[in-house]
């Protein structure tokens, strides 16, 4: 799982989803796994495909590694498929209502209201719907409450978030223009 986060951090994609499967097939099989290995390959590995334009391949998986996290009462590996870039198979759908919703259901799930990653992610999913769907001012306003909600937060310190936050604030500020 380290390998593939490694090449995931500096954006080898392809070489993540390969390290990623490598390890899915005996973590899964060998019982003993450590959870959150298990979880980040699964999760990694739907990012990873998502990231390749391999829609179909992330779509295939998402409900097998569902049902897993369902299966095993995983609150933390079924929000982070839903609220991650999973969430883009919505926008490939053309379906915005529906992705809307189901993030929307995850985050309240998931109960926290502190900033975390997956309240992060789903504030990212929901401004890229709402951009999607040319809400441009509520996409704007949502990710600049982001960047002064993560300003405080020790999330702040993942630079990567903070670079994509901005990004994304960014993309809104433009639409809105």
């Amino acid at each position: 799982v380290s390998a593939g986060t490694a090449h995931r951090i500096s954006g080898q994609w392809q070489q993540a989803l390969v390290r990623f499967d490598e390890v899915l097939g005996p973590l899964r099989q060998s019982g003993g796994a450590i959870q959150w290995d298990l979880d980040s390959a699964m999760n990694l590995a739907v990012q990873a495909c998502a990231r390749l334009g391999n829609f179909r391949e992330a779509e295939l998986r998402m409900p097998e590694y569902m049902r897993d996290s369902l299966n095993r009462g995983d609150l933390y590996l079924s929000t982070s498929l839903r609220v991650g870039d999973g969430s883009v198979l919505w926008l490939v759908k053309d379906a915005v209502n529906e992705g809307r919703k189901d993030v929307e259901e995850a985050m309240l799930l998931w109960g926290r209201s502190t900033l975390d990653m997956q309240r992060w992610w789903g504030t990212c999913s929901l401004a890229s719907f709402e951009l999607y769907s040319g809400e441009n001012r509520a996409a704007f306003e949502r990710m600049n409450t982001m960047l002064e909600q993560l300003r405080w937060s020790r999330l702040r310190v993942l630079r990567t978030l903070w670079s994509f936050t901005h990004v994304l604030t960014a993309q809104a500020a433009v639409a809105c223009a």
